[in-house]
């Protein structure tokens, strides 16, 4: 659901990918430190159009030769259609022998295996909410992908472009949506956001004509006493009762 083009119109990112840029005119690993959602989209930014052949780490084990068919598999493509971007996914959920092994890869840049050999672009990508990565310093190009709590007027640039995309045609958030966004602290990051989106689609009132969300739309805590007012905000066209 979520893009490439998504994320470069989101102003909180544009420090991340000036970083990115810099880093793709060297021959270097890089090591990116963010949320999977997000940082996976960046993996393309690094690889200027090239192959990419991504090793979803938690889901394989080199006792069973899980990860040495992945990498056969991503040498296989870079034989084929040049170097490829190798690109390890959540490094930190694996085992300490694993992230080793991947370490190796990254700090020499080359997949060696018997009878298969390849020089390869890695990235590492470290997901901070599943614990800490400590390699050696200088080992890799480092880059910080900041949570979406940390740059919550992205939300505000997100959700529309989600919605329209889902419901088919514009829409636009309302003052007191737009301050419940950015005051939210968005502990689940960008797949609280992606939720957010899908909550709103599935409640979507098929006679809503006006293609407006509120702060009650949204379905996350509201803090200031404006966003609250929203919860007692009368329907349109209501009349106050008179005492």
């Amino acid at each position: 659901m979520l893009t490439l083009d998504d994320l470069e119109a989101c102003p909180g990112l544009a420090p991340t990918f000036r970083t990115l840029d810099a880093y793709a005119r060297f021959d270097r690993a890089v090591l990116i430190r963010g949320e999977t959602t997000t940082a996976r989209l960046l993996f393309a930014r690094l690889a200027n159009g090239g192959a990419i052949h991504e090793i979803y780490c938690p889901l394989v084990t080199v006792a069973d030769g899980a990860m040495q068919e992945q990498l056969r598999g991503a040498a296989h493509a870079g034989g084929r259609r040049g170097p490829a971007v190798v690109a390890f996914v959540e490094v930190n959920r694996l085992t300490v022998d694993d992230q080793q092994r991947v370490l190796a890869v990254a700090r020499d840049r080359v997949i060696d295996l018997r009878a298969t050999r390849m020089t390869a672009r890695p990235v590492a990508q470290v997901d901070p909410r599943f614990g800490a990565l400590v390699w050696p310093p200088g080992v890799c190009l480092e880059v910080d992908v900041p949570n979406l709590g940390d740059r919550s007027e992205d939300a505000v640039v997100l959700l529309p472009r989600l919605l329209e995309r889902m419901l088919g045609r514009p829409v636009r958030l309302d003052a007191l949506a737009e301050e419940a966004l950015t005051e939210h602290a968005w502990p689940g990051d960008v797949s609280e956001l992606l939720a957010c989106v899908q909550r709103i689609t599935g409640a979507w009132p098929t006679e809503r004509t006006a293609p407006t969300v509120y702060a009650q739309d949204l379905g996350i805590p509201f803090r200031s006493a404006a966003a609250r007012r929203a919860q007692t905000r009368r329907p349109r066209g209501a009349r106050s009762r008179r005492s």
